[in-house]
């Protein structure tokens, strides 16, 4: 059946959304309309067209070149004038005249609509439940069930969880509901079988790395008759949904793709070096041969955790040139968390020592150790965040309309310190009840104590991968571990949890609280006293047992609610400056959930010595 990726954009699409690109200077995309053309149907798409934003000329130019192979596009953006609230738009087939209007009408979404409809123009709204800028709630997605009958099921730089929602909420529709709705908004139905809704998919590239990975299959021997299948709701999506990782390199990619078109430190830096092995699948020269073989056993890039990347790096992909793009990326990400736990464990390593001589002032410059790790991490951070940033609508939409989400149990992960905690726990990990319709899985994280041993999801419990292990003279049976950010959040993201619980505060309970904010899901602390009365034996300085109830005080505050047991005065912590609006008795919790957490909220903390 024909196939065509319906959300491609190219070196014509000029404005980024993206935050690093556009404090770059970037494009928003720097793929050549002819690279776009000649990927796709390497990738067995049947037709082209790009949809770059409130532009036509790439697509116009691209229509003369291959006039039976390709069809316009455009994505255009439009606005709900109640609020500014942005939807995108993608629209097939138009003509120059037609997408004068349509940039002319875009600024109000009805009049927008009111002409496609007219034209007869084939579309679908884009990406339907991501907030362009986070004025989309439910009520202006509620309207766009009305307004219109086309929607981009599977964008493929929308996470999976984000797709299907979409796709089960519009399978969800009835006649009934439209009414309901037309009767709530007043708009009138894009047409008389409303609540059928025709699907399209597309990979909304702007890297040039995913070209035809998602597309749209519809019947049609000519462009003409494919579009007119869309038109009739005769079509299907398939494909690649997206993760945080692929976002992220899809933006390192345009940055390195940025930095070929000018002379900057960028352009010279270790990114563009090693990107040019990655993104352009490069041949090593004898010369660069020569230096990578000299880095790689050198002690400086044993000991320079960015100079082994480099050498790892190239080595992999010179290695295996035949990997497909995602198992590319997989790779890539393996040896930046390799390389960002290097780094993170000599500086911890650092701090240790500091602290075991009290040097503070050599401690406060180990600081600055720690900015090439984040620079490693940072991105994967901030795509992850952004791909879950439309969860309270996404949630929202589960409960009024359904999906298949519902029947599978909730996910309710517990992140502990202390392994310690481990054996009474793991015998309350069962399906426990949480509310009328919905069961959880309560699920224990913990670290791994050495670096042999075994990671991932073993016996009914999470252990992380783990960089170091550290015991302050405070400790007396055990040690802190610190778990791999990376590899740690992607075995997180994987699981897809819920809610989450913070045990203790220490590496991996701070490590639950950060996942808990860029998967935007509840985070719940359960308050345990031992902490500030050890604090309280342990340091006499004023000053330093100040700033560690500051801290526990930050730790559980950055939780949603913290849990406090019976036994737990909330007026008292109320004036220590806990926020009374977060502190939630344990009787609030589920039975079966309480039963399994209640011990460590009245239990002591780990045993220290004064």
């Amino acid at each position: 059946m024909p196939t065509v990726d319906l959300h491609v954009h190219s070196s014509f699409s000029a404005r980024p959304s993206e935050w690093f690109l556009q404090r770059l200077g970037a494009r928003e995309s720097y793929t050549d309309p002819e690279v776009i053309y000649r990927e796709a149907r390497n990738r067995g798409m049947s037709y082209v067209t790009i949809t770059d934003h409130n532009e036509i000329r790439g697509s116009l130019q691209l229509k003369e070149r291959y006039p039976q192979r390709v069809f316009t596009g455009v994505e255009a953006t439009a606005y709900f004038p109640e609020n500014g609230c942005k939807v995108h738009v993608l629209i097939y087939g138009l003509d120059e005249a037609q997408f004068v209007m349509v940039d002319k009408l875009r600024t109000d979404i009805y009049q927008l609509r009111d002409y496609i409809k007219e034209q007869n123009l084939a579309h679908a709204v884009a990406h339907a439940t991501y907030a362009v800028n986070n004025r989309l709630n439910r009520e202006y997605f509620e309207r766009l069930l009305l307004l219109f009958d086309y929607f981009e099921a599977i964008n493929g730089s929308r996470s999976r969880m984000a797709n299907e929602i979409l796709t089960d909420v519009l399978a969800t529709l009835t006649p009934e509901k439209i009414d309901a709705l037309y009767g709530k908004y007043k708009i009138e139905p894009f047409s008389d079988t409303a609540w059928i809704k025709g699907l399209t998919g597309g990979t909304d590239d702007h890297s040039g790395l995913f070209i035809g990975k998602t597309f749209t299959e519809a019947q049609g021997d000519s462009v003409e008759l494919f579009i007119e299948q869309l038109k009739k709701k005769r079509s299907a999506p398939g494909g690649r949904h997206n993760d945080y990782q692929g976002l992220a390199f899809a933006i390192y990619k345009i940055a390195y793709d940025f930095s070929r078109t000018r002379s900057s430190a960028l352009s010279s830096s270790l990114f563009h070096t090693i990107h040019s092995y990655i993104f352009e699948e490069k041949a090593i020269g004898l010369k660069d041969r020569l230096m990578i073989k000299k880095m790689k056993y050198s002690k400086e890039s044993r000991e320079n955790g960015l100079k082994r990347l480099i050498v790892d790096v190239i080595d992999a992909f010179q290695a295996d040139k035949d990997l497909e793009v995602d198992e590319r990326l997989n790779l890539l990400y393996d040896k930046i968390a390799h390389a960002a736990d290097h780094l993170f464990k000599m500086f911890i390593e650092g701090v240790e020592q500091d602290l075991k001589y009290g040097n503070m002032f050599s401690l406060i410059n180990r600081i600055s150790g720690t900015i090439p790790g984040i620079f490693l991490s940072l991105p994967f951070f901030t795509t992850m965040n952004l791909i879950h940033e439309s969860r309270t609508l996404l949630n929202e939409l589960t409960v009024e309309y359904g999906d298949r989400r519902q029947a599978r149990n909730r996910q309710v992960l517990c992140f502990t310190d202390s392994a310690a905690d481990l054996p009474d726990l793991q015998q309350s990990v069962k399906a426990c009840s949480d509310g009328d319709r919905m069961h959880s899985d309560l699920i224990m994280v913990t670290c791994a104590r050495n670096a042999g041993e075994e990671t991932g999801m073993q016996d009914g419990r999470i252990i992380l991968p783990h960089v170091h292990s550290y015991t302050p003279e405070f400790f007396t049976e055990t040690a802190l571990a610190f778990p791999s950010l990376l590899k740690s959040i992607k075995i997180i993201s994987a699981r897809d949890p819920d809610v989450i619980y913070l045990l203790s505060p220490g590496p991996v309970g701070l490590l639950g609280m950060l996942a808990s904010r860029l998967l935007h899901i509840p985070c719940r602390s359960i308050y345990q006293p031992g902490y500030q009365h050890q604090i309280a034996e342990l340091f006499g300085d004023d000053v330093l047992r100040d700033f560690s109830e500051d801290f526990l005080r930050w730790f559980y505050s950055m939780a949603d609610q913290i849990i406090v047991g019976d036994n737990i005065s909330k007026e008292e912590l109320v004036h220590k400056g806990y926020d009374p609006d977060k502190l939630i008795s344990s009787g609030t919790i589920p039975a079966p959930v309480r039963r399994s957490l209640l011990p460590l909220m009245q239990q002591e903390a780990l045993p220290m010595v004064g």
